[in-house]
């Protein structure tokens, strides 16, 4: 019967009652700051300790509450509190004062309403003592009972009760007012939504910028915790993103990030024995069983953790919440943090981090707060870890981020000790060298440093090693390349040992059909910047007959133009042209080949045609020189007979003929020339034979000489 009696009526009475304190509190601030130019108007205070009735009424009061319970709170106003007018008349009411607990209403809590109303801002501590008694007994009336606490939270409970965790009130109020709070983030949807419409959510802002240290803040910081995470995985049609919107207004993440410093504070202080232990005012635990209870720090660094992570997800969407994640305090907060959790905590932690590393205005925020040294030594420290993998799985994406066409980077991750880290990760089938190896490839452009630390680790090496990994051909001949154009002796020297070249032209052999497209450039730029290596690649019968093949079969212009012009380069670069002739020379090779692309080559291409003439008379065959009085052997090759010209007619005697006439050349060189063909210049003499003009007359007729 009592039950349904304070169901019904009882909880506005308790409301009103809390609500004019709260009202008085707020009147005696005004007052204090406003100027006193007319006292006699003020609420009056409560007597003092002449004549103690304020404490005596106070004290009744209590006792009213603690035996009589909820049903007596309306004869609250016969029991003079203690509230006069400003005329000095009693405020209490004979008629309330008569009025039974089962008539206990709206009318019946006007009068409580009236009196804590007219003690203003004057209520002594005996008058804190029942609104806390008050507050107590909401919490254990809406415990355990859904009904209850919707209720008092549909007659306008949750903003009254929200502003006992101002600072303004006692540390014992603000406990009660936050445990009220903590029911309504986990009892029930509809209450959690109720608190957040409230504007809920600057009060558990508030809460949480507190110091976890002390044993009576400690339990405001961990409910704050608890309705946040609350509000995060509430089901509604308002997303995550709102949410975070919204706390990014109230300026949450400057206290939670501060608050999980603070935590991992107080562990190492507890871990080493200095905790400070403290019984607390009454109704409040102890430091060390509050922690315990709660299952310690660790459960608080585990929630901040979260719920930065979900703010460092949503900033990849949403501005306002990244340029809030991305300032400079706060980064440092979190990357301070990293170097102190542990490791279950500090995967977390490296998630967060690398969420915010894909936002590229945030790269350099990143890097101004020391990011990359302290993920390299993290990297370092646990290696050896149970949870290495998740950690450098975060930490090389990071990197990748940071580091990714950012010279300046690369060069602090080089010195900050990356590359050994990077280079055990290359040497494995890890899924983690799509991150590692592209950092590396870059280090060798990167600046002068770089190439330093490259040289002592063996850089160049890795790169050789590199050009049998068909997904960084490309990349690691690009790093080769770059490095021999900033260093060509060192560099050079390296790649002309039998091991490198043969690394070289075995990736030029085997390279698919896609890499090998890229690849031409590139081999194209290394014979034109090492003629050592072009001569090297010329005595390679193996690229020869991959450059045949490649031009047989590859049908586009662009593959076809860079292949000749590498052909072009090394046969330039070849010591001897008859050991080329005769081994590349004949027409079903390499020159049966360019003399196809020369005609056309089905393909039409201006540039190839023109190009495979330029390279045929570099591969055909030309004459050998004669030994004097000797015929040409029988390996000479028999030059084409060339018509004869005015000039070579007037040099021959008309008088003889079917003689043999000797034209000389003089100084060593071939003067004989029709159109386009040439002597050979090593010739140092030719006989010409003359055959004389046929008479008329000495044409054999038809008829003549025939046989009857």
């Amino acid at each position: 019967m009592q039950v349904q009696l304070v169901s019904s009526h009882g909880m506005l009475a308790i409301l009103e009652v809390l609500e004019a304190y709260q009202l008085g509190i707020s009147a005696q601030s005004s007052s204090s700051n406003s100027s006193s130019s007319s006292p006699q108007t003020n609420a009056v205070s409560l007597p003092g300790p002449a004549g103690g009735v304020g404490r005596k009424a106070s004290g009744m009061s209590m006792g009213m509450v603690s035996s009589l319970g909820l049903g007596s709170l309306a004869s609250l106003g016969s029991l003079g509190l203690g509230g006069r007018s400003a005329s000095g008349a009693s405020t209490t009411s004979s008629s309330s004062s008569t009025t039974s607990g089962a008539s206990l209403g709206i009318t019946g809590s006007l009068p409580v309403l009236n009196t804590v109303t007219g003690i203003g801002g004057g209520l002594s501590a005996g008058g804190r003592e029942v609104v806390l008694q008050l507050l107590k007994i909401v919490n254990l009336l809406v415990t355990g009972n859904i009904g209850f606490l919707e209720s008092f939270c549909l007659i306008g409970g949750i903003p009254v009760v929200m502003g006992f965790t101002s600072k303004r009130f006692p540390a014992e109020c603000r406990l009660e007012a936050s445990n009220f709070i903590r029911l309504l983030c986990h009892t029930s949807v509809l209450t959690l939504q109720m608190f957040i419409s409230c504007r809920g959510l600057k009060v558990l802002v508030d809460l949480l910028d507190e110091d976890c240290s002390s044993a009576a803040h400690a339990p405001l910081v961990a409910h704050a915790l608890n309705g946040i995470s609350s509000v995060f995985d509430l089901q509604s049609p308002t997303t995550k993103n709102d949410f975070c919107r919204m706390f990014v207004r109230e300026g949450l993440l400057d206290p939670l990030s501060g608050a999980l410093l603070n935590v991992m504070a107080n562990v190492n202080s507890t871990s080493d024995g200095k905790a400070k232990t403290s019984n607390g005012p009454d109704g409040i635990q102890g430091a060390e069983d509050w922690r315990e209870k709660n299952n310690g720090e660790g459960g608080m660094k585990m929630k901040i953790i979260r719920i930065l992570l979900v703010f460092s997800q949503v900033s990849q969407s949403d501005l306002h919440v990244r340029h809030a994640v991305g300032t400079r305090k706060v980064v440092r907060r979190l990357l301070r943090a990293c170097e102190l959790l542990e490791p279950e905590c500090l995967v977390l932690m490296l998630k967060a981090v690398k969420h915010l590393s894909m936002n590229v205005s945030l790269l350099d925020v990143l890097q101004n707060a020391n990011a990359i040294e302290i993920l390299v030594r993290i990297l370092e420290e646990q290696a050896s870890s149970p949870y290495s993998t998740e950690m450098s799985n975060h930490i090389f994406q990071t990197c990748f981020n940071l580091c990714r066409l950012n010279k300046s980077r690369q060069e602090e991750a080089a010195q900050a000790g990356i590359i050994p880290c990077l280079q055990r990760v290359a040497e494995t089938q890890s899924p983690l060298k799509q991150f590692a190896l592209p950092i590396l490839c870059d280090m060798a452009s990167a600046g002068k440093s770089c190439r330093l630390l490259l040289w002592q680790h063996d850089g160049l090496t890795m790169y050789l090693r590199l050009l049998e990994d068909p997904y960084f051909q490309v990349s690691a001949l690009e790093s080769i390349l770059s490095w021999l154009q900033d260093e060509p002796a060192r560099v050079e020297d390296e790649l002309m040992k039998p091991k490198a070249i043969r690394s070289v032209l075995d990736c030029f052999a085997t390279a698919k059909a896609n890499p090998f497209e890229n690849l031409l450039e590139l081999f194209l730029k290394l014979t034109r910047m090492s003629t050592r290596m072009t001569t090297a690649f010329s005595r390679s019968a193996v690229f020869f007959r991959k450059v045949a093949d490649r031009l047989g079969h590859n049908t586009k212009p662009v593959v076809r133009l860079n292949l000749l012009r590498i052909l072009k380069s090394v046969c330039d670069a070849h010591p001897n042209r008859g050991i080329l002739v005769e081994r590349y020379g004949s027409g079903d090779g390499l020159l049966g080949v360019v003399e196809g692309l020369s005609r056309g080559g089905g393909d039409g291409a201006v540039l190839v045609r023109e190009l495979a003439k330029e390279i045929i008379p570099m591969l055909r065959p030309g004459l050998k020189p004669l030994l004097s009085g000797s015929r040409a052997g029988s390996r000479g090759v028999t030059p084409k007979r060339m018509r004869r010209t005015a000039s070579e007619a007037s040099a021959v005697n008309p008088g003889t003929t079917g003689s043999a006439v000797t034209v000389g050349v003089a100084g060593g060189s071939s003067i004989l020339s029709s159109g386009r063909n040439v002597l050979s210049p090593t010739a140092a003499s030719k006989v010409v034979t003359t055959r004389p003009k046929t008479r008329l007359r000495d044409i054999p007729w038809q008829g003549t000489g025939r046989t009857g």
